[in-house]
């Protein structure tokens, strides 16, 4: 508001801010507390998958190996196991599946793909 108040030579406040839309989030998707019951809960709360769905994928093999490292945070590299070979190129933030599961968030560094977020 202060930004645009410049523009035009004067002052600018805002007295109120709604937000209609956040991807994949509408408002008239949304729910009122009321609306919220427990035995509807499962079907009216979104996944954190869904709520990512904007970031791209990566695959890991589902192999222990995998597992221990990006459990304790060491770097991964992830190229030779990578269908499109520049897709670690293309973004800083990646979700992370190890098979069919989604394991996490992880980010994108020189040394490899460091977990942020486990789920």
């Amino acid at each position: 508001c202060n930004d645009i108040g410049e523009k035009l030579g004067v002052y600018g406040h805002m007295t109120a801010l709604r937000r209609t839309m956040s991807d994949p989030f509408k408002i008239q998707d949304a729910y009122s507390l009321d609306d919220i019951s427990l035995e509807s809960i499962d079907e009216q709360i979104k996944t954190v998958e869904t709520a990512l769905g904007f970031m791209k994928s990566v695959v890991v093999p589902d192999l222990p190996k995998y597992h221990k490292l990006l459990q304790n945070g060491v770097k991964v590299h992830l190229n030779p196991f990578l269908e499109e070979k520049d897709l670690l190129k293309q973004d800083k933030f990646y979700k992370i599946y190890i098979g069919d599961t989604f394991y996490g968030i992880a980010e994108n560094t020189d040394k490899g793909l460091l977990m942020k977020k486990l789920f």
